[in-house]
């Protein structure tokens, strides 16, 4: 799958008549060759786009994902690619596929399954050649046509009579891909919400958090409860990335991510026994999930996004505040806003929040990113990140327990330790035996004292997050 943003880089083409009869010419002549030179059965696949535009992209992405989950079903089921032609052009996406240890009628089953995997793959064109050169289509294994993507009839009936008008058709062809496209991403960054949120977990010594190993300070949660927790909120990941993509006006878009906010948190303390133990991941995830769902909305529907991460740091911003605003307003929301501005004023992960989480993109993401690029292991680059964060951040989870005067203390501790350059060229530049002992000593005081750090926690799982959405952006897969 290619970086996201190159999908938006993009223009529809339109194709001549003459231009799309010369592309299926080329493309039997190359599938002679390829057949030639292998003397192997052929896969052949396609899209069928109507109109004189054929490929967009959405399209360009749904047939990325065919070609990703094609290869790898061939590959798990033994067969061997001896040798592929692929071609991305205007005239459309095509790859051709010399494939050893599988025979044609074994290919061509399975070219029928991908066919039906889901409602967006009726679009898709597989053809399976012989390795003598016959093709063998549906109709050779007595199956019926494909039908019409309008109704019931066979497609080509409707084609050739034009049943429907093309702009229906196409109107179609777009919402079958778009939401492919939607539902896929959607996965795709509930897993890396998962994965985020299982990396903070992970990283191990850490001051007075829940790690593999122990509870830290905290008394009433461990990895058991915090794994349990975990997939609870599998779901509101994709909930939160479907809000964002569907384009609502703010103040909806607020409303409907509080409420699910709030059925998340349900779902987590049933799983933990009224435990709270992602509470603030759930808000800051929730943000960051539905920001990027906008974000890819915007990218798949012809919108220039130049500046992702400032797009995306903005986006919380604005969403942050439609979250308070929404809180405000809203009548049924009057017994919980109570509780939430309980002490008056707006402090912590909601205040960070309404800035545009600027420890998340000045601290934790930078430190993360560049201790991935340089290779080092995830446990150091948390470790760092987490320090930077803790020094930078006001935890206010850190406050209620050690108290303002020696929260100030411990943060004014870290950033001594990190030098003078500043906390992110301090926390990559501190060698390693010093960052472990820094972090067994912190670990040991907070565990003594019954500190923890439940806010830099969840901005370290954020930074994560952020960081495997940009590279989703910028980077082939």
């Amino acid at each position: 799958m290619s970086a996201l943003l190159s999908y938006a880089a993009m223009a529809c083409q339109p194709q001549s008549l003459e231009a799309l009869l010369a592309s299926r010419e080329d493309r039997q002549a190359r599938q002679d060759a390829l057949r030639e030179k292998t003397g192997l059965p052929l896969l052949s696949m396609t899209l069928n786009l109507p109109g004189p535009c054929k490929r967009t992209p959405a399209s360009a992405f749904f047939f990325d994902c065919q070609v990703q989950d094609l290869t790898r079903l061939l590959q798990g089921l033994g067969a061997r690619i001896l040798a592929r032609d692929r071609v991305s052009r205007g005239t459309g996406d095509e790859i051709i596929l010399a494939v050893q240890g599988l025979e044609a009628e074994a290919l061509k089953s399975l070219a029928l399954t991908l066919e039906e995997a889901s409602p967006a793959s009726r679009l898709l064109d597989l053809d399976v050649l012989t390795a003598q050169g016959n093709p063998l289509g549906r109709a050779q294994l007595g199956l019926p046509a494909r039908s019409c993507l309008l109704c019931d009839q066979p497609a080509f009936v409707c084609s050739r009579s034009q049943a429907h008008p093309l702009q229906a058709v196409q109107d179609k062809c777009r919402d079958l891909l778009m939401t492919f496209v939607k539902n896929r991403l959607a996965r795709t960054l509930q897993s890396m919400a998962l994965e985020a949120s299982s990396f903070e977990l992970m990283v191990a010594p850490k001051p007075g958090l829940v790690t593999p190993f122990d509870s830290g300070a905290h008394k009433d949660m461990d990895r058991f409860s915090f794994s349990r927790s975990q997939a609870a909120l599998a779901s509101y990941y994709v909930r939160a990335f479907e809000l964002g993509w569907a384009g609502l006006p703010m103040a909806d878009l607020a409303l409907k991510l509080r409420q699910a906010g709030l059925l998340a948190q349900a779902d987590m303390e049933a799983a933990t026994s009224g435990v709270n133990t992602h509470r603030g991941w759930i808000y800051l995830a929730g943000i960051l999930l539905a920001v990027a769902g906008q974000l890819c909305a915007s990218l798949f529907r012809g919108q220039e996004v130049t500046h992702p991460l400032a797009a995306m740091s903005g986006g919380a911003a604005d969403l942050a505040a439609a979250l308070e605003a929404v809180l405000d307003e809203t009548p049924h929301f009057g017994l919980l806003a109570a509780r939430m501005n309980k002490g008056g004023g707006l402090t912590g992960i909601r205040q960070e929040a309404l800035a545009g989480l600027p420890n998340l993109f000045d601290l934790g993401l930078p430190i993360l990113s560049a201790c991935r690029q340089g290779g080092m292991s995830d446990n150091q680059a948390g470790q760092r990140a987490l320090l930077a964060l803790l020094a930078g951040a006001y935890d206010t989870t850190l406050v209620k327990r050690a108290g303002q005067d020696q929260a100030r203390r411990i943060r004014a501790e870290i950033s001594q330790a990190l030098g003078e350059e500043g906390l992110v060229k301090g926390a990559l530049s501190l060698p390693s035996k010093r960052l472990a002992r820094l972090m067994e000593k912190l670990s040991k005081s907070f565990d003594r004292e019954g500190y923890s750090c439940g806010g830099a926690a969840d901005l370290l799982a954020a930074s994560r997050l952020v960081d495997s959405f940009q590279t989703l952006l910028v980077m082939d897969l």
